[in-house]
């Protein structure tokens, strides 16, 4: 729906990144734009100040709506999937996975510093979804995963 002249729109803006690189420190805002509570726009702004870094402790990068599907073929894929600590199903749910099912993850991640390549923690939560073939999303579980002193993601 296009926006009208004299529309009252509303935002909010959040720090949703601030790392080192070698250059300098990276900043990113992210800004959602709201008519009438509805989200019409979402803007990414990042900035490189050169020769400034940022002290670790204070490093985080933040993540949100990461999605990715993947197929479990086979028993044998949905049982380690079952066996990962940090896969939970909804206690509610009568779905339970079976083979040749497309499942979609939607998680929201953020990445704490120890130094510039390794990370004191990190914390993923999300959805588990089965996606049909007709599309539709059956919400069958969730991701809970916090990890500490990373190097790389684990």
């Amino acid at each position: 729906q296009m926006l009208s002249v004299g529309e009252v729109l509303t935002g909010t803006a959040s720090i949703t990144s601030m790392y080192n690189l070698p250059a300098g420190k990276v900043m990113t805002v992210t800004s959602v734009i709201r008519c009438q509570g509805v989200p019409v726009a979402t803007l990414v702004s990042s900035t490189l100040a050169r020769g400034y870094y940022v002290g670790q402790p204070a490093a985080f990068q933040r993540v949100s709506g990461q999605q990715m599907s993947i197929m479990l073929y086979s028993e044998e894929d949905i049982a380690i999937l079952e066996s990962k600590q940090w896969f939970y199903y909804h206690e509610d749910t009568a779905t339970r996975l079976q083979p040749n099912v497309m499942i979609e993850f939607c998680l929201d991640s953020e990445y704490r510093y120890l130094t510039d390549t390794a990370f004191s923690t990190i914390v993923t939560k999300g959805s588990v979804a089965i996606k049909s073939r007709t599309g539709k999303r059956i919400d069958v579980g969730t991701v809970d995963f916090q990890w500490s002193a990373a190097k790389g993601n684990p």
